[in-house]
């Protein structure tokens, strides 16, 4: 008598196995797609995507890497020690779901990943996982106060991705951070809030265009001729100092603009930490905001909207429209209305 030992499932017409794929979570496609290059295929090329993107967060002796699902909720995540474990297996990978622990290296699914340094565990993972699931990195959120002697980069293992956060109240070594910089693709938003040594530079043209911030001990290394050279979209400067950086600096860049034919750019935002003066906006032949022309408010941050009722608008020759405030503390504001009248509903006004 025949004993059945199993479902010949690798045997099954390749419609019939891409539907059981697709009925498969996340965790155990990974697990399947080990078993051949026939099978890794056949997920990368299903229709019915689960996962949306990932997310990645550097923190203390750890790297995770979050799965994040369609509906924008974490499905569950991988952990990478970079700090010191008598357990090498601990080292690597701990996989999580629902925030409760499930696995670990120890068993051999994850073999392909292993590596003797974390960092190169880590690149092999992304770099596998963003092609198997045919996804980016959206997220990067890097917080080094508390990395251990262990990891001697921050490089989150992917080369590009939608934003990146880098926060926290000790500085980072130059040559770190810059490399970081000059290697990954940010796309849409970088964000510093972390302390940025005076002496620091890395060419402007590094950050790529889209959104930057830098918070309030960040700017101290940005002068006139760096602000000059950034190429992106939107500008924020917090915290600046007048012996960088002045009004006259700020109406010259307006100036830049306005003689110009650019249409990608949108914002500029400068705070000082004492009063910057005046810049002298009369050779714009500024008129007040009427509704009709604009809308009242623009998107300043994620969750902000900036009431601009108050602002002089300015109109370039090919009818390019923008804004200057400066009736803000300390701070002046130079908003173009590539879209005149944006979507701020839910935000908060300021």
């Amino acid at each position: 008598m025949k004993i059945f030992t199993g479902f010949p499932i690798l045997k099954l017409p390749i419609l019939c196995f891409e539907k059981i794929l697709g009925q498969c979570e996340p965790f155990d496609q990974i697990n399947i797609s080990f078993l051949s290059k026939k099978c890794a295929w056949l997920l990368k090329s299903l229709r019915n995507k689960q996962l949306m993107c990932f997310d990645i967060e550097l923190k203390n002796d750890y790297t995770n890497l979050a799965f994040i699902l369609e509906t924008n909720e974490i499905y569950g995540s991988w952990m990478f020690n970079f700090g010191e474990s008598s357990d090498w297996s601990w080292r690597f990978i701990q996989v999580t779901k629902d925030d409760m622990f499930i696995d670990d290296v120890k068993r051999l699914k994850y073999w392909p990943f292993l590596s003797v340094d974390p960092q190169q565990t880590l690149n092999s993972s992304v770099s596998y996982l963003t092609n198997l699931f045919d996804i980016n990195v959206r997220n990067v959120l890097i917080a080094p106060d508390d990395f251990p002697e262990t990891r001697t980069s921050i490089f989150p293992g992917c080369n590009q991705c939608q934003k990146v956060i880098i926060t926290g109240k000790k500085p980072i070594l130059k040559k770190y951070m810059r490399n970081f910089i000059e290697n990954v693709n940010i796309k849409e938003h970088l964000s510093f809030t972390i302390p940025v040594d005076c002496h620091f530079y890395c060419d402007p043209i590094n950050f790529k265009k889209g959104e930057i911030l830098f918070g309030n001990t960040s700017t101290g290394w940005i002068t006139r001729d760096i602000l000059f050279k950034f190429k992106n979209s939107r500008i924020q400067l917090y915290g600046c100092n007048t012996r960088n950086l002045n009004a006259n600096d700020f109406d010259r860049f307006v100036d830049r603009w306005y003689r110009s034919d650019d249409t990608e750019f949108e914002l500029l935002m400068i705070n000082w930490k004492q009063y910057p003066g005046s810049p002298n906006i009369s050779k714009f032949k500024p008129f007040p905001w009427n509704e009709n022309r604009r809308s009242q408010t623009f998107r300043l941050l994620n969750t902000v909207a900036l009431d601009c009722s108050q602002g002089y608008d300015i109109l370039r020759h090919d009818g390019a429209l923008a804004t200057i405030l400066t009736n803000r503390v300390n701070s002046l504001v130079f908003y173009v209305w590539n879209v005149r009248f944006p979507d701020t509903t839910g935000l908060e006004v300021q």
